[in-house]
This record gives structure tokens, sequence and C-alpha cells, in this order.
């Protein structure tokens, strides 16, 4: 049968299934031969189209990242969501607080005691009664005068990942440059020095309540107390004349 004879004989749906076997039949003579060159061609810059546009997409889509360079915390936020951002304007600002750090001053006395690595305790005005440990991070070359005394930068590092202990807070360090245990000890308000002679000397009392001036070695010797190695004994009470009569009276440990 021709195909105009169907189609004039009133039988479109034949009609029609005799078209899609002559479709069917060039599709499968069309896979039997193979695609050609241009075809493959044009498929090949298809899918090189594609991968550029997923490349520039990665691009673009990486661009609205922010990656800190450090690790730490934002404290401040200067943009909202969707809000626009401004070149020159910065987006947040992030605190560094990995280790946390804190900067004394060590006047030009005390500065050749200090070396980096010795051991800090660091107290905080907001946590009394705590002692964080930390050591001595840098030294500065570089004193700064001040009221005819020099000081010295001292960088600390605390070693501590205490969640209260926060920036900014008002820190006091002691930088232990020797320590020692089991020793008898003095604070320094007790003992009296003798400028002409360098020699040390303390009040004691006696068992009939007088008070006697005795001469003392001292050791260690730190801000508040001194290490006594030799003219005192534990359990001896040691006296300070307050002036007026009085006389206060400390016992020996």
């Amino acid at each position: 049968l021709q195909a105009e004879e169907l189609r004039t004989a009133g039988a479109p749906q034949a009609y029609a299934a005799y078209t899609r076997v002559l479709e069917a039949q060039a599709q499968l003579e069309q896979v039997l031969a193979g695609p050609s060159q241009s075809q493959i061609d044009s498929a090949q810059a298809n899918i090189t189209q594609a991968e550029n546009q997923v490349e520039r997409a990665e691009v673009a889509y990486n661009r609205t990242i922010l990656q800190a360079p450090i690790e730490g915390i934002i404290s401040a936020l200067n943009v909202e969501v969707g809000g626009l951002i401004v070149p020159g304007v910065s987006v947040l600002e992030l605190t560094d607080i990995s280790p946390l750090a804190l900067t004394v001053q060590v006047d030009e006395i005390d500065i050749g005691l200090v070396e980096v690595g010795l051991p800090v305790r660091v107290e905080l005005d907001g946590l009394p009664d705590v002692q964080f440990p930390a050591t001595v991070s840098s030294i500065a070359p570089l004193g700064t005068p001040s009221g005819g005394i020099v000081s010295y930068d001292v960088g600390i590092a605390l070693q501590t990942d205490d969640s209260r202990v926060r920036i900014g807070m008002t820190a006091e360090a002691t930088i232990v440059i020797e320590e020692q245990s089991e020793v008898l000890v003095v604070p320094n308000l007790y003992i009296r020095r003798d400028r002409a002679s360098g020699q040390t000397f303390v009040n004691v009392l006696r068992d009939d309540d007088t008070v006697e001036e005795i001469e003392i070695t001292l050791g260690m010797q730190g801000r508040d107390t001194s290490e006594v190695v030799s003219g005192l004994q534990e359990g001896d009470l040691v006296a300070i004349d307050l002036g007026g009569g009085g006389v206060n009276f400390l016992e020996g440990r």
C-alpha cells in the first residue's frame, strides 16, 4: 500500500502507524550506521561547554564564602544577611584566641632573670582564687622608659581552655624564676636589712616575752616572702614593730 492511498482512504490511524514504522526504520538505520563525525564533535563541544559552566559556577560559589586565616571568635559583625558588601569595608572582626596571651612589664633590674619558657602563674581579677598555668613566650629586645625606670614587655601564653577566661580581662602574672618546697619563709615586711653591712635581721619573741633581734641568712627572695636559710627555726614567733609601742607577731612557717 502507498501512504497516499491509506490517507485518502480515510484511514488516519493506519497512516499514523505507517509513519511511525518509517521513523523507526530510519532511527534503526542511523544507529546501525553510527554517529557522524559532526555529531560527535557537536556532542563533545556540548560536554566541554557544560564542564566550563560547572567550573564557573563553582568559582562563583566559592567567592561567596569567607574563610578566616586563623581560628578565633567573631567579636564584631558589620553586615546583615542580605546586606550589600561594599569594597574596602570589613565584614567582621575576628579575635585570635589560640592561645590566649597577655603582656606584662618587667623592669630592667629583673629582666635579666627572665627567660623564654619559664613557668608563670596567672591570676585574673574576674576569677579570684584561681591560678592558671602559663609560660613566658617572648621578651621584647627594646625597653620603654617611664618615670626613670626602663621596663620590657614580656609575652605570656596561657595554658588553659577554661571558657571562663575572656579576652580583655585584667590579669596579674607571677614569673617563677626558681622554686623550692619545704623551706622556711618569712614575709619581707618582717625583715630588716642593714644597708651598710648588707646583713638581714628579724625580731623574735623569746619564752620570757622579750623581743630579740637576730641575724638571719636569706636564700631565695620573692616579691612578698623570702627563704630563711639560717637563724630561724620552724615555730619561732617573728615580730614587727608597728610603732606607738605596738608589736605584731607572726609564727614562723
